[in-house]
């Protein structure tokens, strides 16, 4: 009778081992798709993220390009005024005491001419 419980009891043991050992290989299942479903869930985010990077970086690179290409449509504006101001020679008076004040705003207007387009070069 021993033998015949000791029989049966190995076979218990072997059919939970059996059991145990198949709840092991499907849990081991769960944990990698757990794993996989982590790393493609991360994979996905990480992408997302690049994405949205790369779509400020390239929105901010062409508000950039905008704002210099005003500055520098600014600048040309600003340098194109000094010159005409330069060349200028102010209005063709008869009266020499007219005439001598005509050339001494036109002397000034020159020099501011001339520091407006050194401003402006710095733009």
């Amino acid at each position: 009778m021993a033998d015949t419980q000791l029989v049966s009891y190995n076979k218990k043991a072997a059919r939970l081992k059996a059991i145990s050992d198949e709840q092991a290989v499907k849990q081991k299942a769960l944990d990698d798709e757990k794993a996989n479903l982590i790393a493609s869930l991360k994979a996905e985010q990480e992408r997302k993220n690049r994405k949205l990077f790369e779509a400020k970086t390239k929105e901010k690179a062409r508000r950039k390009a905008e704002k210099d290409a005003k500055m520098e449509e600014s600048k040309k504006q600003l340098i194109a005024w000094a010159d005409s101001i330069t060349t200028d020679p102010g209005p063709d008076v008869k009266d020499p005491i007219a005439q001598k004040i005509v050339e001494t705003y036109v002397e000034k207007l020159v020099n501011l001419a001339y520091c407006l387009r050194l401003d402006a070069e710095e733009l």
